[in-house]
């Protein structure tokens, strides 16, 4: 029998807490907060376990309410002292905060930004795997990106609760918890990362008498949008320049405007990791999935690798190929790719406008959009019908 140790069962907890839906956060911060107390660890311990597993940065910024109290985006020393010192701290913010704090007191009580923070950690590891975990791809990074800006522009009026043209960090909080199971992992990852970053989005615009501390507006967005824009343009243009001595101009106007950004419009990243999410939830109908396949192809991504409904990892080979030269019908498949290379067919159809049909086999009868083998191999697999 293998040995669990203290520490992996520390850092297992905190797997389980970085990678809970919304609604099961609670419960997992409150089993993390009873093993880091029984495991008689200190927060050197568990800090460095957290950094072995890439999850110290998910969870100071999942926590980062505790942790950054002026929502600068940053934790200095004073911030990190008085939470790990405060009575209202629980194991999770305390250990946290002890670390990052002797963190900060080697580098010379500079403050550790969030982006610093993230580039220390990178795909979070389960410390015991087996036992079934949500997928790591929906996790949220506390960071505003183009998908996060577009989903708060075309969902501003549902998330402002109040109608008072404000959205808070309560509001977005509450609309997660209502519809918890409703809506994807893809867009409560959203929600959460907005939820961190009100108090940034806010100071965007001044349109507030005073401090800037009521949520965001449809302004601030608009001002978040050009900066990203702006970002994204001399970013386009730096790597042109770099390339190429000729017309990096032309290369530079490919970035997103502000107002492709806030309406989703070419978001290729974004669409793929939606796609990706879409692969990997219960929840979606074999023709969000196809859909999805559909989306990767097109942006060129033709093998991942996601979790199916029991949590082991998936090897997946994606292809869309016209059913005859011409043809503005295509085959679209799948395959599960296993450690020898060896392929099955997972899900196959045929594109139908903007739908899908059933392929054919060869006497001309029409076969389920699941593979055979893969079905009666896989019966609880996410894919099936």
């Amino acid at each position: 029998m293998v040995e669990i140790s203290a520490k992996d069962r520390a850092a297992d907890a905190a797997y389980e807490l970085a990678t809970s839906p919304r609604d099961e956060l609670a419960g997992a911060r409150a089993e993390l907060n009873d093993i880091w107390q029984s495991g008689n660890l200190s927060s050197t311990d568990i800090g460095r376990s957290l950094e072995d597993n890439n999850l110290l940065a998910p969870l100071a910024l999942y926590d980062s309410a505790n942790l950054d109290t002026d929502n600068n985006g940053s934790y200095s020393y004073p911030e990190l002292i008085e939470a790990a010192n405060s009575s209202d701290s629980d194991e999770l913010t305390r250990n946290l905060a002890e670390y990052l704090g002797t963190e900060v007191s080697m580098r010379g009580y500079s403050e550790l930004t969030a982006a610093e923070l993230r580039g220390m950690s990178g795909t979070p590891k389960d410390p015991i795997p087996g036992e079934m975990d949500f997928n790591p791809a929906t996790i949220s990074d506390g960071e505003i990106g183009r998908s996060e800006l577009a989903y708060a522009n075309q969902n501003f009026n549902v998330l402002d609760d109040d109608n008072n043209d404000y959205v808070t960090a309560d509001e977005l909080d509450s609309y997660l918890s209502e519809n918890a199971g409703s809506i994807s992992e893809s867009d409560a990852a959203k929600l959460r990362d907005l939820s961190a970053q009100v108090g940034t989005l806010e100071e965007g615009s001044n349109d507030e008498f005073g401090d800037e501390n009521s949520g965001f507006t449809g302004e601030d967005l608009e001002v978040a949008a050009d900066e990203m824009a702006d970002e994204l343009r001399d970013a386009t243009a730096e790597t042109a320049a770099e390339a190429t001595t000729e017309a990096p101009t032309e290369a530079a106007t490919e970035a997103p405007t502000a107002e492709e950004i806030l309406s989703g419009e070419g978001d290729v990243e974004g669409d793929s990791n939606e796609a990706l999410a879409t692969l990997s939830d219960v929840n979606s109908s074999t023709e969000d999935q196809l859909a999805a396949i559909k989306t990767l192809v097109a942006a060129g991504q033709t093998t991942a690798t996601i979790r199916d409904a029991d949590g082991t990892s998936l090897n997946i080979r994606l292809e869309m190929q016209p059913i005859s030269e011409g043809s503005d019908r295509s085959y679209v498949q799948m395959f599960a790719v296993d450690e020898n290379g060896r392929e099955m067919v997972v899900l196959r159809a045929v594109t139908d406008g903007d739908g899908f049909a059933q392929q054919r086999d060869a006497n001309g009868n029409f076969v389920s959009y699941v593979g055979r083998k893969w079905g009666e191999q896989h019966p609880d697999s996410v894919f099936g019908e």
